[in-house]
């Protein structure tokens, strides 16, 4: 019987895209966020420390190295306002 069930041709409506991005929505209180600002690359990495017991540390990489790009680009993505981010993040320039 197993035979039959594996040869039986399957159609299927429902199909896996592959090139979809996931947009995922977390629910967490966040303590601080530490920002590694590398100005040779370009980029400022965002490492983000929660009280949740599961998820204890985010981290996001943003292009761009001044504080008006990637403080706008943090409270969108982490659905904060602004003047949050500002008082929960801390800065450390990498030369």
């Amino acid at each position: 019987m197993t035979a039959q069930v594996l040869s039986r041709p399957y159609n299927s409506v429902n199909r896996l895209a592959a090139d979809t991005q996931l947009d995922v929505k977390l629910s967490v209180t966040i303590l601080a966020m530490n920002a590694e600002v590398n100005r040779k690359q370009g980029v400022t990495t965002i490492f983000v420390k929660t009280t949740d017991s599961s998820l204890k540390r985010l981290e996001y990489e943003f292009a761009g190295v001044q504080a008006s790009q990637v403080e706008p680009a943090i409270a969108e993505d982490l659905g904060l306002p602004v003047a949050t981010v500002r008082k929960l993040i801390s800065y450390r320039i990498l030369d």
